[in-house]
């Protein structure tokens, strides 16, 4: 880029040709400094910009500091946003439930291996294997003290099964010599004497030392896997082997018999002394290379240490005779290679072995991150994988909500208010524009119970207006002065908008030290919503006031009034109130006794879910082969499916839900299924179907063992009547797919010569396998693939490139022509009419070959590229490439994966017709794992093979459900859930107790508080367990069968928040109109509820408001939270009138007979 603009002559020197260098580099260097220091400037700028207009226009130079505070976080904010812009979209830090991805939880397998600094070294040492340049967003955690919890965003199932291999491999790497008759007889005879005992499944033989104590360890059993040729190849006669699931000792005969060994056999190894023994710790260099053959191998170097050591081990051990002995190379308890031992080896070695390159790859990371402090269990406790589809519907139903629910309010504050309303307008966008500040600052993760939170903090913000603007129309009515009244009203209001946001901040907390992921995300955001609320209603709304009161520009405050003073007993009526609340909790509590446990999430109870979509609409031309719309047929299957499953010799519960999926323009059903069948179990089969049993102590190799969601999707896509083709499970199962194939530019055509097609032979009936792969060029490396359209033949392109032919299947659609554009012929028919049917078929998707000319390829090699587009789904370059050699195998086309070239086009398709549709995004890092929307895919194939793999691909998408979503919840991690749950909620009420016993000075308004929220919290929990009883009635009510999750929870606690919101304006009312008087009275309380009653019910308006239309509008995944809470506002607006201040009256009327101070 510096070297634009400066035209060199060659007679320049190199010292001329270096300084331009250097001064443009400098001149572009100060340019971007210059644009950092006026943006970190401006806030600044404005703060001092601030100070002047309050003193000069609005003539208030005491409060020029203060306007000018406001100034500096306006401007902040808008700099901190502005500068995360790109491309036209705020790019915020989206949570795993939104962007996709997924969240393990691996347990340690050491029972002793637990506590704090453990947990500390897991995390560091995972960190190192998993993300070691710091550039990709995985988090890893401790979650617990024998748990790690790991969340990667953005992960299809080839990166998560890589990851899981990370994870799970210890990375213990150890030499030692393989057992063998001349040296170790003694070793061999008590290996021998220990399979005939009870200990015979061992994995150490110890040293006899004949006084009861343990001797050292002289020999290990290492595990001995087949090879792809279903030969154990490092057994050699005279090896002592057993096997692995019975310790049984096998003979040399045994050694072709690998079907009778499906778990692998066990060879023995002798064991050093601990001085003697060579570790990975002494490794120094590892790295990738090939052994003589060719094959992918691991080259290694030792430190000091290490050479000293294995010079030690090697020379004692150099052939006699002709007996060689063997180095046995150890990684993890198998052995992956046993060289004969030639000579001594020093500091260099090399491990080799039946290795892929990506196997390569994962070891050398694991052996250059070093092990781990502990092992983990192989298999997570906890999976929750989460579609990216289904983040993106939820984020546009979500910011949908957000903007609607702001508008609303905004102008209801406007009318109701009138100036009062803009001012509390501009504080609500203020207090939204720092909370997305902060977050981008703090890289706080937006995720889907945050972006609810966020919908409520609207609702929350309008509060504390509400009541400064109610307490400033008191003062006006009782004769105040303008100027006072504000005063007045700001300070007297002060208080009770800090005791209420004070105790809603004491569950946001506890929220976040007990929630997962996405719970603390809420948290997050409904602790920035607390601070930042005060913040903009109490400081820049008296700012603003206060200005403009000074600049004589208010002079008058109108405002609506929905109701006057009202003279309402409500304490009269509190009898009738507590028979309503005792018929609403006792109705509920026994309906939450008829639904049990079926009441709890998997989040509670463990067990496996998953979301999929079963129907996609037609298009045109073709008509989906399933159409799973009715509620009763989707059921059907499912019982028919998990009425052959038993679970500890138990039926397996279940319930079903849908979920409204927006793919553009179109609506699709899914269905959430959650079942009782745990995470893993061992998988017996049974006459009438299939029984699964939960285990304490894991079987060796994991023999029987199955995955809670592969048996499930397994099962239901039997059921369905999909999967007919491949074994192997595509990735694309967790996609919805929008493929589509574009207008290409060829490989190799000259600039301005358009590409020639020639006319392929007749294909064979029987298509056979290519006999040999396409050989690459000299150095390895394919060409670039050209950027520029042929300028010839850019009109026709243009012609031509959306006039594809319409398709849409089960998870694959590619994009129908325009419905008034004719399909034309292609520019290659016209050149060349014989062409034949495949070249008519691969013209109309956007496909070509051309044959190698002086530009192109080198002779022989034909080369075929495209685009291939997924709508608004992003996959990474590793899975496309996985699915394009599936599909090829699965046709029989010889395709390898060095002739596979993937690189990222870019996003957008020009409107212009001479825009290169094929152009790669400059910007793309080859490295870079990053899922994309669009990528350029060039075959070293003919068109006619081309087509074949792209078909066959598209077929697999078509016969694979789309897995939106998949969790497994352990029973661990489900009784710890519960735990946290069951404490989250009594620590909040302890909390609200022991504050509201010191701000009021008296523990009977905490305890006070305290019934009203309980009463809140039963009235909720009965609503959602009514609520499975009444769905199919209430359907136009968008009422379905709602469960207790974790994020349920945290409406729970919300709940409590905003109830006691509502009651502590009673409270602080009832302290004020008491006075000094020793009792409070029938009297004192109704005067206090009749007082507030048009900030209870205007604060109960705007956050109803709110919470419905994230009710009706937020998505499937928060639907059950915002009904909570759409219950929680109506109840605690209710209970703060009826509840708690009745209650209130009870304790201290008792409190009074027993002569205490009230």
């Amino acid at each position: 880029a510096f070297q634009e603009g400066f035209q060199q002559s060659e007679e320049d020197s190199w010292f001329q040709r270096l300084q331009a260098k250097i001064a443009n580099f400098l001149s572009l260097f100060t340019l971007e400094m210059l644009l950092t220091v006026l943006l970190v400037m401006t806030p600044f700028a404005a703060f001092f910009l601030g100070q002047n207009v309050a003193v000069k226009l609005f003539r208030a130079k005491d409060l020029a500091g203060q306007f000018g505070l406001i100034c500096f976080t306006i401007f902040l904010a808008v700099v901190v946003i502005g500068s995360n812009f790109k491309d036209g979209e705020l790019q915020l830090t989206w949570g795993v439930d939104l962007r996709g991805g997924v969240i393990l939880i691996y347990e340690v397998e050491d029972q002793e291996a637990q506590g704090s600094s453990v947990m500390q070294g897991m995390v560091e040492s995972l960190t190192r294997r998993l993300n070691p340049d710091g550039l990709k967003e995985i988090v890893i955690r401790p979650y617990g003290d024998r748990q790690i919890e790991i969340i990667v965003p953005e992960a299809d199932d080839i990166e998560i099964n890589r990851i899981k291999a990370q994870i799970t491999t210890a990375g213990v790497l150890e030499f030692h010599i393989v057992a063998n008759t001349r040296d170790h007889a003694d070793l061999i005879q008590q290996a021998r004497e220990m399979a005939e005992g009870a200990d015979r499944r061992e994995r150490e033989v110890i040293e006899p030392t004949g006084e009861g104590e343990p001797g050292k360890v002289i020999g290990k059993w290492v595990r001995l896997r087949a090879s792809e040729s279903g030969f154990f190849d490092e057994w050699q006669p005279g090896d002592l082997v057993r096997s692995y699931r019975d310790g049984r000792i096998l003979t040399d005969s045994d050694r072709a018999g690998t079907e009778q060994f499906p778990l692998g056999v066990e060879i023995l190894m002798f064991v050093s002394d601990l001085e003697d023994q060579v570790k990975g710790e002494h490794l120094e260099v590892v790295r990738p290379d090939n052994d003589e053959q060719m094959r992918p191998c691991i080259s290694f170097g030792m430190n000091t240490l290490g050479a000293d050591r294995m010079a030690f081990l090697t020379s004692d051990n150099l052939p006699t005779n002709d007996f060689h002995r063997r180095l046995g190379i150890v990684m993890d308890k198998d052995l992956e290679s046993a060289p004969r031992i030639m000579s001594t080896i020093r500091d260099q070695g090399r491990i080799t072995g039946d290795f892929t390159n990506e196997e390569v790859e994962l070891i050398v990371s694991i052996l250059r991150s070093g092990q781990l402090q502990t092992t983990l269990q192989e298999n997570p406790i906890s999976e929750d994988k989460i579609g990216a589809t289904l983040g993106a519907d939820t984020i546009q139903r979500g910011t949908t909500a957000i903007g609607l629910s702001l508008s609303l309010v905004l102008i209801f504050i406007v009318i109701y208010y009138k100036f009062a309303g803009v001012v509390a307008c501009l504080a609500l966008i203020l207090n939204l524009l720092l909370i997305v500040s902060l977050m981008i600052l703090l890289k706080a993760a937006v995720t889907l119970p945050g972006l609810a939170g966020l919908v409520l903090t609207v609702g929350m913000s309008v509060d504390a207006n509400v009541l400064i603007f109610e307490r400033i129309r008191e003062e006006l009515k009782k004769g105040a002065a303008l100027r006072l009244a504000i005063r007045n009203g700001f300070s007297r209001a002060t208080t009770t908008i800090v005791d209420a946001n004070v105790t809603t901040l004491i569950t946001a907390i506890i929220l976040y030290a007990i929630g997962t992921d996405q719970v603390r995300g809420f948290a997050v955001t409904l602790i920035l919503g607390i601070m930042m609320s005060m913040y903009t209603a109490i400081f820049c709304s008296r700012v603003v006031f206060n200005l403009w009161e000074r600049s004589r520009r208010l002079k008058d405050l109108r405002m609506w009034q929905i109701l006057g003073a009202t003279q309402i007993d409500f304490i009269g009526k509190r009898s009738w109130a507590a028979v309503l609340s005792l018929l609403l909790i006792t109705g509920g509590l026994v309906a939450v006794g008829f639904r049990g446990a079926n009441i709890f999430d998997i989040d509670f109870l463990g067990g496996t879910s998953v979301t999929l979509l079963l129907n996609t609409k037609a298009g045109e031309d073709l008509s989906p082969r399933r159409d799973y719309t009715d509620s009763d047929e989707v059921r059907k299957i499912v019982r028919e499916v998990l009425g052959k499953v038993r679970v500890d010799n138990g039926t397996v519960t279940s319930s079903l839900s849908s979920v409204e999926i927006s793919e553009g323009e179109d609506e699709n059903v899914a269905w959430k299924l959650d079942t009782s069948i745990p995470s893993e179990a061992l998988e017996t089969k049974r006459d009438d179907g299939t029984s699964l049993t939960r285990f304490t102590e894991r079987p060796a190799g994991n023999e029987g063992v199955v995955s809670g969601v592969e048996f499930l999707q397994t099962r239901l896509k039997e059921a369905v009547g999909f999967g007919g083709g491949d074994q192997a499970q595509s990735a694309f199962a967790r996609y919805q797919v929008v493929f589509q194939s574009e207008q290409f530019t060829e490989t190799g055509s000259p600039e301005g010569v358009a590409p020639q097609t020639p006319t392929p032979d007749p294909a064979p009936a029987d298509p056979a396998p290519a006999a040999t792969e396409p050989t690459p060029p000299a150095d390895g490396q394919s060409p670039p693939a050209q950027q520029s359209p042929a300028k010839g033949d850019g009109a026709a392109r243009g012609e031509q490139r959306d006039r594809i032919v319409g398709l849409r299947r089960q998870g694959f659609v590619v994009a129908p022509a325009a419905a008034q554009e004719e399909l034309e012929p292609s520019t290659a028919e016209e050149q060349n009419p014989s062409a034949s049917a495949a070249d008519a078929a691969a013209n109309a998707l956007g496909i070509a070959s051309q044959e190698s000319s002086e530009a192109g390829p080198p002779a022989g090699i034909v080369k075929t590229a495209g685009i291939l587009s997924f709508g608004e789904t992003r996959i990474t370059r590793e899975t496309l490439i996985a699915e394009l050699m599936a599909a090829a195998q699965a046709t029989n086309i010889a395709v390898s994966e060095r002739s596979i070239e993937v690189a990222k086009a870019v996003d957008e398709r020009s409107d212009d017709p001479e825009q290169d549709l094929t152009a790669l995004d400059l910007n793309w890092d080859i490295s870079s794992n990053k899922p994309e929307k669009r990528w350029q895919v060039t075959l070293e194939l003919g068109k006619d093979d081309a087509l074949t793999v792209v078909r066959r691909l598209e077929e697999r998408i078509a016969e694979e459900p789309i897995w939106l979503s998949s969790s497994t919840i352990g029973g661990r991690v489900a009784g710890d859930m519960q735990a946290k749950a069951v404490v989250a909620l009594l620590a909040s009420l302890l909390g609200i107790v022991g504050y509201l016993w010191i701000r009021f000075q008296r523990v009977i308004f905490g305890l006070a508080a305290v019934v009203a929220l309980v009463h809140d919290v039963l009235i909720t929990l009965g609503a959602i367990a009514l609520s499975a009883f009444v769905a199919d009635y209430m359907g136009l009510l968008l009422i379905e069968e709602f469960k207790i999750s974790l994020p349920m929870v945290a409406a729970f606690l919300t709940i409590v928040g905003y109830s006691l919101n509502d009651t502590i304006v009673v409270f602080d009312r009832i302290r004020e109109v008491r006075g000094k008087s020793p009792t409070i009275t029938e009297a004192m309380i109704n005067t206090s509820i009749n007082q507030t009653l048009g900030r209870t019910l205007l604060t109960s308006m705007t956050t109803l408001m709110v919470v419905v239309i994230l009710y009706a509008l937020g998505g499937a995944g928060i639907h059950g939270f915002a009904f909570a809470l759409v219950i929680g506002v109506l109840v605690g607006t209710y209970s703060s009138i009826f509840v708690a201040s009745p209650a209130l009256l009870w304790m201290a009327n008792r409190a009074v007979a027993k002569g205490e101070t009230v």
